[in-house]
């Protein structure tokens, strides 16, 4: 188990590794350049080729490449051109912001996806069970985004949830003020992301539970008179 954790995670590093390495070297071969976003239209050249030098920017691929590396793996990640702020700390604050979104998407998928698939096994030839199949199909064959953006929409037209994301002002403020907000953010993207999950589970489940139902040891015990509900909730 150890082995196969550690074999994960140098994968994981080596694609981290892998793509930052491709953005870096798209950047450095598209046109334009930070000196320029950084001082804007207008220019002139003097200022551009001082704003190079400071970056860095004047220096050949590799060696600029290297320094490049070098400060990521020692957790200097640069300034934000958008936010003037280091990078670390705010990729540290959206990635706790992405954790909280996955967990209460993997939350509400569960809550959403399980309870069709018990209702699915108990009742195979329903037309319940056929509703509920054809709706996980449905889910499962619209993609993620045109999804989101129904909901969107509907948040949109509706104005019951906010159809922007949190910014850091609706995140100021004291506890009550911001466990608010994030009830309030925080359901339309998670059911963006939980609905394609909670049809995988749906689908999963019933076919599970019922080769689960149909197994010599649930036959037996449905024998000695086991009810159905009983069997699947075992």
């Amino acid at each position: 188990m150890l082995r196969f954790a550690a074999r994960r995670f140098v994968a994981a590093l080596f694609l981290v590794w892998l793509v930052a390495s491709a953005a870096f070297t798209l950047t450095w071969i598209a046109p334009g350049d930070a000196a320029g976003a950084a001082l804007g239209f207008g220019a002139s050249e003097e200022a551009l080729a001082a704003e190079r030098a400071r970056l860095g920017r004047d220096r050949p691929f590799l060696e600029q490449y290297g320094r490049w590396l070098a400060r990521a793996a020692a957790g200097d990640l640069g300034t934000s051109f958008l936010y003037r702020a280091p990078v670390a700390p705010l990729v540290a604050e959206r990635a706790a912001n992405t954790a909280l979104l996955g967990l209460a998407a993997l939350l509400l998928a569960i809550a959403l996806g399980l309870p069709p698939a018990f209702a699915a096994a108990l009742r195979p030839d329903s037309r319940l069970a056929r509703v509920l199949s054809a709706l996980s199909v449905a889910a499962l064959s619209v993609p993620p985004f045109i999804g989101a953006l129904l909901l969107l929409f509907v948040a949109a037209r509706t104005g019951w949830l906010p159809a922007g994301g949190m910014t850091p002002a609706d995140a100021s403020g004291g506890i009550l003020a911001r466990a608010t907000t994030l009830a309030s953010h925080l359901p339309l993207p998670a059911l963006a992301l939980a609905l394609p999950l909670a049809a995988a589970f749906e689908r999963q489940s019933t076919r599970a539970l019922r080769e689960a139902l149909a197994s010599p040891a649930v036959q037996a015990a449905r024998a000695r008179g086991a009810g159905p509900a009983r069997l699947v909730f075992h």
